[in-house]
């Protein structure tokens, strides 16, 4: 350092100083992009559609979590039927989707129905019990008191507003957790 420079305050950020540093949302410039594991291929399916242990199933290392084809690794997915693509899932969702939506245009329903639908499928399991509950408080609610004060037209109306804003907000709640925990996550291990 010049010593013209010592009454100076120096600040010196490093970042990534541990080279085997690898969290939660680390990936490097080698490696294959999330997403694309997620959308496109499972690059864990090996295909090879072999029973190494002779137990009469093909490919479930990860299933009974042995290493059957002694390659040192649990790296074979179950039998996947369209052979790790994930593609084909995401294309068949759109269409029926955009045709779900063709058919209930053409034929004058609320796109509201669709909704219903894909809470009804999300809330299956545990929470059925207490998710109906609220929302038959919640139609008693707009039967007995909203509908006689608004109109039945003008409440459903409402209706739709309040329960997109609702979507929305929490949407956004979780949208603020995830960022937080990425920032904590990302700072965590740095030493300054």
């Amino acid at each position: 350092m010049p010593a013209d420079w010592d009454e100076r305050l120096a600040v010196v950020f490093e970042l990534d100083t541990d080279p085997d540093f690898d969290g939660g949302f680390f990936q490097g410039s080698t490696d294959r992009p999330v997403f694309f594991e997620i959308y496109w291929k499972d690059l864990r399916f090996t295909g090879d559609n072999k029973d190494d242990d002779h137990d009469g199933r093909i490919d479930e290392e990860y299933l009974n979590q042995k290493d059957d084809d002694g390659d040192g690794f649990i790296d074979e997915d179950l039998h996947h039927p369209i052979r790790g693509e994930k593609w084909p899932i995401l294309v068949l969702g759109a269409v029926f989707g955009l045709g779900f939506y063709a058919i209930l245009g053409i034929f004058g329903m609320p796109m509201f129905f669709i909704w219903g639908y894909i809470r009804a499928v999300a809330s299956a399991g545990a929470a059925t019990f207490f998710t109906l509950i609220t929302e038959v408080i919640g139609a008693m609610l707009a039967k007995y008191y909203f509908w006689p004060r608004y109109g039945t037209q003008q409440w459903r109306q409402y209706a739709m507003v309040l329960a997109v804003g609702f979507g929305v907000g929490t949407s956004l709640v979780g949208m603020v957790c995830a960022s937080v925990l990425m920032v904590s996550k990302g700072v965590s291990p740095t030493s300054f």
